[in-house]
């Protein structure tokens, strides 16, 4: 995603599956009216079949054209259902690995947002678990929207908020450029939460840490942890308005999932840095980065725009000076 508070391309892979064609609503609400939308599918590399006596029956060649032409066939349906006449909206056909043709397609084309679901069933089968997503979770270069599979699937999307979550790293306030971009080109505020978690709260949340921290050390720094995150929470808002974005923000004390799944609500974006380790455990992220499919299927309409950090050092948020 570039400094720039206008997305210029957002990539769409779809495997033309109704649970994969979620991502499209959220993908326009992003792009607006000034983005140029990609759908994408990717088909696989086709073999020849042959017969039970070895004789070739169907050639490579041949099947993949097929398989071109469902994918093209399968675009042009999903052009027409989801898009009018005049959208920013192009085409593109890629074959191999899904989670490898995604990035790639999303590096030639220099996208700013991918947006995917975390899982699809589509005629030509590539999305059927949320590997797909996991992998590109982990290893794109823009941030990744990813729509879960659960609620009423809506025509006409739209991003009414920017949850950002945040906690004392400094990888995790490395996301937050783009909260700031996300809610500039939606024009809408972005709500920051930070959540100190109670020794009670502490071992459910944390169960490997069971015997190594004494609830009494975790209950003394309570009140010193609220104020810390409070403070926290006011240097981000402020770094935020100086990026001329409209942003408020609240300390929440309990379990960090439950916290922030319990502001969640319709037409809620989250964006989380894959490295906020803390919430990323919470929310039901499994290691290396991965989706959270718990907090996607929350019973709320949001989506989640997880940061891959990679080995971004300092975080940093471009104010009007620089």
């Amino acid at each position: 995603m570039t400094d720039d508070a206008t997305l210029k391309r957002v990539l769409v892979p779809i495997d033309t599956s109704e649970v994969a064609e979620r991502a499209i609503p959220w993908a326009k609400a992003a792009a607006g009216s000034t983005s140029e939308v990609i759908l994408l599918v990717v088909v696989p590399v086709a073999t020849a079949v042959r017969s039970i006596g070895g004789q070739i029956i169907g050639s490579a060649e041949t099947i993949q054209t097929g398989y071109q032409q469902m994918a093209e066939s399968q675009l042009a349906a999903a052009i027409e259902k989801w898009f009018s006449p005049g959208d920013a909206v192009r085409t593109a056909v890629a074959k191999g690995d899904p989670g490898e043709q995604i990035l790639a397609v999303a590096e030639a084309e220099d996208a700013d947002l991918i947006v995917m679901s975390s899982h699809g069933r589509g005629a030509i089968g590539r999305f059927v678990s949320g590997s797909v997503a996991d992998r590109v979770v982990r290893h794109a270069a823009v941030p990744v929207m990813v729509v879960g599979p659960e609620g009423d699937l809506s025509e006409n999307a739209t991003i009414d908020r920017i949850v950002a979550p945040v906690d004392n790293s400094e990888l995790s306030l490395a996301s937050l450029p783009t909260a700031a971009q996300l809610a500039a080109a939606t024009n809408v505020p972005v709500f920051v939460i930070h959540v100190v978690t109670p020794a009670d709260d502490y071992l459910m949340t944390f169960p490997a840490t069971a015997g190594t921290i004494p609830p009494s050390a975790v209950d003394a720094s309570l009140a010193q942890q609220i104020e810390m995150g409070h403070s926290l929470v006011e240097t981000t808002i402020a770094r935020l308005k100086d990026r001329g974005v409209d942003a408020q923000g609240t300390v929440f004390t309990g379990s960090p999932g439950s916290a922030i799944v319990s502001q969640l609500k319709q037409g809620d974006v989250v964006v989380l840095g894959e490295a906020a380790l803390a919430y990323r455990a919470a929310l039901g992220v499994l290691s290396q980065g991965r989706t959270p499919r718990e907090w996607l299927q929350a019973k709320v309409h949001c989506a989640a725009t997880l940061v891959r950090l990679g080995d971004l050092a300092m975080p940093h948020l471009p104010t009007a000076d620089d």
